[in-house]
């Protein structure tokens, strides 16, 4: 599929770096979830990819927006299975 295609009806589409599906920065796909920003590589990555490599309580714990919160940044899936103990992303850095 063309990107043109893909993301005519658009206002800022991004792509997931690991499944390549197109979704709107500012909305959501039904299919793949949200993209988000990786704080320490600055990928970009869809819900259902990280979904698939560590599983959905890892990726509530960290984008929880109801304080309880554990994790105090936003990871892609490469650079949390840098950090086998998920505690201690909070201090990994970009190499």
């Amino acid at each position: 599929m063309m990107i043109e295609s893909a993301t005519k009806d658009m206002i800022d589409p991004a792509q997931c770096r690991l499944c390549e599906v197109w979704i709107d920065w500012h909305g959501s796909d039904s299919s793949n979830g949200t993209l988000w920003e990786c704080e320490v590589c600055n990928d970009l990555f869809c819900e259902e990819c990280f979904k698939a490599a560590h599983g959905s309580k890892l990726l509530h714990e960290m984008i929880s927006m109801d304080g309880s919160k554990e994790l105090d940044r936003i990871l892609c899936p490469g650079c949390v299975s840098k950090a086998p103990n998920y505690m201690s992303i909070s201090t990994l850095q970009v190499q």
